[in-house]
């Protein structure tokens, strides 16, 4: 098996367990705090994700292009020692939102300790998140990724500690999370250290400003674009808070954080296929294209496949996970399942740009989507005459999967004019995938219903399903990989994995 291939087998254990330990967290901190303390709490993290992303200004994607072409210890450090600084950093804009009072605007009636916890714990992880960008670009991803994998043990393990003694409030919850994140960040700095991926030694200082200074000429162009992302980005969870109150809030975050593990789920895929784009981007041409081509059709396979399954089933997952205080958020789940599973194959296609260095071209398709969607968006939650009476959270689901199907016919369609890509198989891919995944996840749930039992049906409709999609995708690659041509195929794609077919 290729190095590639090894990455991407401890990924899939890695993410594999996440997922299995989110679905447990997920559940008992959504029960034990309630849908208006969850939606708080999911607030405040989700606005401090968005902040370090204005902060970060893509200087961290352009940090794993550039490390993924050529590995240099001095370039990780430099680099690490960058994302440390922003901490204080960050902890002092706040202070000075607080002493400008504008901080019940921006935050509207958040006590100031979550605020500062919430800030903390984002930052922390921007460290982690650093960390596992620099074993991906060094081609070590399999140590990070153990690291990871006991992490996630340890904290499904503490969050049942803390449900069965009956102590998983909101303050605990937050100071949990920042002694976690300090956890991982302080082992995961000791594992780069141990493994000579990150060095301090005398030659750093003259290096340091020259190896930012590489970082940023790259993400120049996402700068001013970041900051307009950040207000757009805030828009949803800000307009819910300020209109329609905490309950909205948590019935909508839980929905989302449930959506979201289908990119859990996808996310071996993505960072890798980044830095293997980045990599033929540079050699060979037509190979760039083949592996566009099959990758696509596979993002599309694996995010689609969890979406359908997620969807169809949603009223018995919210059931399961949150339990009766969140039926509300059934239909919001349905319809953000999908926006999630196509989401992953935007974000593949959008990371082509980025792996050819085209940074302008992600600049100038990136700003339509997001004016697109903060319009969507006032329009749908600013109450008004004109606007329709939906539930906010069902309102910001229909949106996003509206602008996510946009964003990926626009950055497809530029990467395949400039490329010259097979637009006929991208379009029938993109047709015929969703619509058999969604027609059998329909029907594995039709043939389970005879079971009376809700969990017992779910996971028999999950065998059923999962077991055909699998069939499936191995039918297809087997077929493919008979092929005198191959230009066009999946198994291309499991080839640079290192695993053959018959």
């Amino acid at each position: 098996m290729s190095s590639f291939g090894r990455d991407v087998l401890y990924k899939v254990l890695s993410q594999g367990i996440s997922f299995a330990t989110s679905l447990v967290t997920m559940g008992l901190v959504a029960r034990s705090l309630g849908p208006s303390a969850y939606g708080i709490y999911n607030f405040i993290a989700d606005f401090f994700q968005k902040f370090q992303k204005l902060i970060l200004a893509g200087s961290m994607t352009g940090y794993y292009v550039k490390l993924s072409k050529n590995v240099r210890n001095q370039f990780t450090t430099s680099y690490h020692i960058y994302l440390l600084a922003l901490i204080p950093v960050s902890l002092l804009m706040v202070s000075l939102a607080f002493i400008l009072e504008i901080s019940d605007f921006i935050w509207p009636n958040k006590e100031t300790s979550y605020v500062y916890y919430g800030v903390l714990i984002i930052f922390l992880s921007v460290q982690n998140k650093g960390l596992s960008h620099t074993f991906d670009g060094s081609n070590a991803t399999k140590y990070y990724e153990i690291l990871l994998t006991f992490g996630y043990i340890f904290n499904a393990t503490s969050i049942v500690t803390l449900y069965y003694f009956e102590i998983l409030n909101l303050s605990n919850y937050f100071f949990y999370n920042i002694f976690y994140q300090s956890f991982l960040m302080i082992f995961g700095l000791l594992l780069a250290f141990r493994k000579r991926i990150v060095l301090i030694d005398d030659a750093l200082k003259n290096h340091l400003s020259k190896n930012l200074k590489e970082i940023f000429d790259f993400s120049r162009p996402l700068v001013f674009y970041a900051i307009f992302v950040f207000f757009v980005g805030i828009a949803d969870r800000w307009l819910i808070e300020y209109f329609y109150g905490e309950y909205d809030q948590g019935i909508f975050s839980i929905s989302f954080k449930i959506a979201s593990l289908i990119l859990l789920l996808a996310a071996p895929f993505e960072r890798l296929l980044l830095r293997e784009s980045s990599k033929l981007a540079e050699k060979n041409l037509n190979e760039f294209k083949r592996f566009i081509e099959s990758s696509f059709c596979l993002s599309l396979f694996v995010g689609v496949s969890i979406a359908s399954f997620i969807s169809v089933n949603s009223d018995i997952i919210i059931s399961i996970i949150g339990g009766e205080a969140y039926r509300d958020a059934y239909l919001c789940l349905f319809i953000l399942s999908f926006a999630f599973g196509i989401n992953f194959v935007t974000h593949f296609m959008a990371n082509i740009n980025l792996a050819q260095e085209k940074t302008m071209t992600h600049v100038f398709l990136g700003v339509p989507i997001n004016l697109i969607s903060l319009s969507i968006s006032c329009f749908l939650l600013i109450p008004n005459s004109l606007s329709p009476d939906f539930q906010s959270f069902n309102s910001v689901a229909i949106k996003t999967l509206t602008v996510v199907c946009i964003h990926l016919f626009l950055v497809t369609t530029v990467i395949s004019s400039r490329l010259k890509l097979n637009n006929f198989y991208l379009l029938v891919s993109g047709i015929m995938i969703p619509t058999v995944l969604y027609f059998t996840a329909n029907m594995s749930r039709m043939i389970s219903e005879y079971i009376s039992s809700n969990i017992l049906s779910f996971i028999f409709s999950s065998i059923i399903y999962f077991l055909f999609v699998g069939t499936l995708l191995v039918l297809i690659l087997c077929y493919d990989n008979r092929q005198k041509n191959n230009k066009e195929t999946l198994a291309s794609f499991l080839n640079n994995l290192g695993i053959k077919l018959l």
